[in-house]
C-alpha cells in the first residue's frame, strides 16, 4: 500500500503568502497554525477514531483497502468545488454516501483562493465536516497556481504522499504521485507543470506505469485537472 506510514508528526508551522510589493505589510498573509500528522501501521480497511485537542469531538475515518485484484472499491469524484451553496450541497450529497465510498479523488481547484490566503481558511472550515472523515487524493488545478500562489496553499494544507521517485523538491509535497487501493492503481498528475519527455513528471509517469503489476492492480485510473488535448477553445 503506497500510503506509506510514518511514525512522527510534523512540527506545527505557519504558511505565508506574499503578494505584490514585498515591503508592503498589508499584502502579507499569515495562516493559522498548520499541523500535519502522518499515521503509522494502519490496518487496511479499518475504521479509526481520532480527536484533535482541545476539540472534544471524536471523528472517524476508514483507512484505504489493501491491494487485492478481487476487491471492490468505490470512489467519489469531485473537482472545482469552491465555496458556494452549490459547494455545500455537493459535499452534503457525498457525505450522505460516505459509508459506501472508499476514497475521494479531488481533481483540482479546491478553494478558489486564487492567491488570497484567507480563502484557504474559510474553505477548510467549509469542507471539514466531510473531508475530516474520508480519505481524499488531491491534485492541483489552475486556481492553485494562479496569482502567484504557486501551490503554497495546496502543499501545506493538502499534502500528497511522498511516493518515490517523486518526493517533491526541497522536502515539499510532490505535485504528482501514485498509489494503490484494492484492484486499482491511481496515477495523479499535474497539468500545470512541465510535461515534455525530459521533465520530472514525464519520467515519473513513464516509470510508474512500467512498474504496474496488472495481476495485482488490473485497473489503472489517471487523474489530472485538465486534458492536454481538447477542442475546447
Amino acid at each position: 500500500n503506497v500510503y506509506t506510514p510514518m511514525d512522527r508528526a510534523g512540527r506545527p508551522h505557519f504558511s505565508q503568502v506574499r503578494h505584490g510589493a514585498y515591503n508592503n505589510a498589508s499584502d502579507l498573509y499569515t495562516s493559522p497554525r498548520l499541523h500535519c500528522v502522518q499515521l503509522r501501521d494502519l490496518v487496511p480497511g479499518a475504521m479509526y477514531a481520532y480527536r484533535i485537542p482541545p476539540d472534544t469531538q471524536l471523528r472517524y475515518f476508514r483507512s484505504p483497502k489493501a491491494v487485492d485484484p478481487k476487491e471492490k472499491v468505490t470512489f467519489g469524484l469531485v473537482a472545482d468545488l469552491g465555496q458556494t451553496q452549490d459547494s455545500v450541497a455537493t459535499m452534503e450529497h457525498m457525505k450522505a454516501q460516505a459509508l459506501s465510498m472508499d476514497e475521494v479523488l479531488f481533481v483540482g481547484d479546491l478553494s478558489y483562493a486564487d492567491g488570497f490566503g484567507p480563502r484557504w481558511d474559510s474553505f477548510g472550515r467549509l469542507a471539514q465536516p466531510f473531508f475530516s472523515e474520508i480519505v481524499a487524493a488531491v491534485v492541483g488545478g489552475n486556481h492553485e497556481v494562479v496569482e502567484g500562489e504557486s501551490w503554497v496553499g495546496l502543499r501545506t494544507r493538502w499534502p500528497s504522499p511522498p511516493v518515490p521517485p517523486s518526493r517533491g523538491a526541497g522536502g515539499r509535497a510532490p505535485l504528482f504521485y501514485s498509489f494503490d487501493i484494492g484492484p486499482v492503481h491511481v496515477l495523479a498528475l499535474n497539468t500545470y507543470v512541465g510535461a515534455d519527455s525530459s521533465s520530472e513528471m514525464y519520467v515519473f509517469a513513464e516509470k510508474d506505469l512500467q512498474s504496474v503489476d496488472r495481476s495485482r492492480t488490473p485497473w489503472i485510473i489517471g487523474m489530472w485537472h485538465a486534458p492536454w488535448y481538447t477542442t475546447n477553445k
